[in-house]
């Protein structure tokens, strides 16, 4: 049973990162080439002044490019064509697509080494990860089955820090 348990998480996970590199192959194209056509209706929208560049006033209020306008502007002078708007957009969000597919992978492999524990087979756990912390939420019968599921999930390679909102049923 454990086997083929552990083995439906791997086939998801291995499902889950081929969906997701096609899905980032199709809608961010291959490195060194940028589909400006995807970008370039919103590049247009925060141009106000219509010049054909952005300045960090333009792009205030836009989240990716907030605190890395610098790292954006490749020919540092002050602003960004359509060309350094669109390949920073599309390397910003190919790292989100990375992250996803990283923590849904950390779910997987947690989940599996809580199933295969004896003492939490059983037990109703629940797991989420949010860039490489863990989360772990539901009921356990016992404090030592709350303190053997955090182990655990910090055991796991890639897991940067583990939150526990595990309930103990009986206090």
């Amino acid at each position: 049973m454990d086997a083929k348990f552990t083995l439906k998480f791997t086939l998801a996970a291995i499902v889950i990162a081929f969906l997701a590199g096609s899905i980032q192959a199709y809608a961010f194209g291959n490195e060194g080439t940028v589909d400006q056509g995807a970008y370039a209706s919103v590049f247009h929208s925060l141009d106000v002044d219509d010049n054909g560049t952005l300045d960090k006033s333009e792009v205030k209020n836009d989240k990716l490019f907030k605190d890395s306008f610098a790292d954006a502007d490749l020919n540092r002078d002050g602003l960004l064509d359509v060309n350094e708007y669109s390949q920073h957009r599309r390397m910003k969000e190919q790292q989100n697509v990375k992250r996803l597919v990283s923590d849904a992978e950390l779910v997987t492999r947690v989940k599996a080494k809580l199933v295969k524990d004896a003492g939490l087979k059983s037990m109703k756990i629940n797991v989420d990860a949010h860039k490489s912390t863990v989360i772990l939420s539901g009921f356990v019968d016992t404090q030592a089955q709350a303190d053997q599921a955090l182990a655990i999930a910090k055991s796991v390679d890639g897991v940067n820090k583990v939150e526990s909102s595990l309930v103990v049923k009986g206090e």
